[in-house]
Parts: C-alpha cells; sequence; structure tokens
C-alpha cells in the first residue's frame, strides 16, 4: 500500500469528483427549490433562495478549481487533506478517532496516525487548537462527499448558506423597502461569495457570525426568548470563539 502524503496542494481533481458534481448539485438545488416552493407563499422573500443556493455552490465550484489550477495549494488544501486523515483515524480506529478529538492536539496523538492507513494532519494544523478544530468540523462533510475536496467544499458553502440566509431574512424584515438591495449585498457580492464558500476558516466564521447576530437580534431586540434562540447564540458564538476568537 502507498503512503498517503500531504503537500498542501492537489494536482487535479479526480474524474469520478466531476462525474458526481452534477448530481450533488442536483440534489442540492432541488431541495433548495422545495423549501423555496413550501415558503414563498407565507414570505416572498424566498423568491432568492434558490438563486442564493445556487449562487453559493457555483462559488465553491469555482473556488475549488481557482485553488487548484491557478494557486496550486493553499490553506485550503492542506485543512482538507488534514480533515481526510482524521476522517482516515475514524474508519480505520474509531477508538484513537475519539481519543484524538476529545483531547488537545499533542505529539502523542499525533502518532496515532500513520503513513499507509491514515496519513498525517499537518502538524501546525494539528497542533493549533483553531485549525484543529476546523478539521474536527469537517469530517462529517468528508464522509458525505467520500472524501473528495470538490464535493466536501460544496457540502460546507450549502451548509453554511443557511447562516446567511437568516441574516438576509433578519435585516429585510426591519428594513422592507430595502429587500433588493439587501439581497445584492449579503447574498450576491462575489468576492463576499467566493471567500465564504471554501474549506477555510472564513466560511465558518462567516456563516456562524450571522447565525450569531440573527439569535442576538431575536433575544435582545424583539425579545423572542426561545430556548432554539438561546442554543444557537451560544453553539454559534461558541464555533467563533473556537475558530477565530480575536
Amino acid at each position: 500500500m502507498k503512503e498517503i502524503k500531504n503537500y498542501g496542494y492537489l494536482e487535479n481533481l479526480e474524474f469520478s469528483e466531476y462525474l458526481a458534481m452534477p448530481l450533488y448539485m442536483i440534489v442540492i438545488l432541488g431541495i433548495a427549490y422545495y423549501i423555496q416552493q413550501k415558503r414563498q407563499k407565507e414570505n416572498p422573500l424566498y423568491k432568492y433562495y434558490t438563486l442564493g443556493v445556487f449562487t453559493k455552490l457555483l462559488a465553491a465550484v469555482g473556488f475549488c478549481l481557482v485553488y487548484i489550477y491557478v494557486y496550486k495549494g493553499g490553506d485550503t488544501i492542506s485543512y482538507f487533506e488534514s480533515s481526510r486523515a482524521l476522517t482516515n483515524l475514524l474508519e480505520y480506529n474509531p477508538t484513537n478517532f475519539l481519543k484524538v478529538v476529545s483531547e488537545k492536539g499533542s505529539m502523542e496523538n499525533y502518532y496515532l496516525f500513520d503513513a499507509k492507513q491514515t496519513g498525517y494532519p499537518w502538524w501546525s494544523m494539528f497542533i493549533e487548537s483553531h485549525g484543529f478544530f476546523v478539521l474536527k468540523v469537517m469530517v462529517p462533510f468528508m464522509l458525505l462527499s467520500f472524501k473528495s475536496y470538490l464535493l466536501a467544499t460544496i457540502l460546507l458553502s450549502w451548509i453554511s448558506f443557511a447562516g446567511i440566509w437568516r441574516l438576509f431574512l433578519m435585516f429585510s424584515s426591519i428594513y422592507k423597502d430595502l429587500t433588493s438591495r439587501l439581497a445584492i449585498s449579503i447574498l450576491f457580492i462575489p468576492s463576499v461569495v467566493f471567500w465564504g464558500s471554501g474549506i477555510l476558516k472564513d466560511t465558518i466564521t462567516l456563516s456562524a457570525s450571522c447565525w450569531f447576530i440573527y439569535s442576538l437580534y431575536n433575544v435582545f431586540i424583539i425579545k423572542n426568548r426561545r430556548i432554539r434562540y438561546l442554543i444557537i447564540l451560544f453553539v454559534s458564538g461558541y464555533v467563533i470563539f473556537q475558530v477565530k476568537p480575536y
């Protein structure tokens, strides 16, 4: 068996990734369209929903292509390779996986990985708590994407859209005459969509920040203190603190 080596770059995407990409996008857009059709009658703002999801997916694909074929590497690839090693450890030895994710990065835990079965995560990301949190967050996406860089990015981008969408709904409820401008500024600004759609800390913290503001508004401004908003406030705040505490 060949060693699994992580270099921080991918020379190319697998043919299977290109083959699976349309299927993933069709399923996601189908779900988005169903949600739009179900909610649009009671909330006309949902006319932007499917287009918003599509824009995020398109940005995710573009992000992957730019980092692989233009930049030829970067942090996003290192995050992917490191989370792939963590996912391999889950499949190969669940007991060691639980030990690793429940403790801080250490040399002892680093040597629970190996070159043939799991590959090694990047040491700088493994030992640094904020980077390591990103690796743990990515494990479910790695499993659902069969450890594909392109498909994992698409899935993360889709899930991260939920927070951005909630922020849009919140501001639209406050400024009812500015919904089209808010849609452009929150959902469709190219630079924000692009840099908020890859396997990076920014994608996670952007979505968490949107959820945090949305829950703050509900709890403290309109005094809607249902337990779900308190949970969202706590979880989103925890994620922000774990990934980018500054």
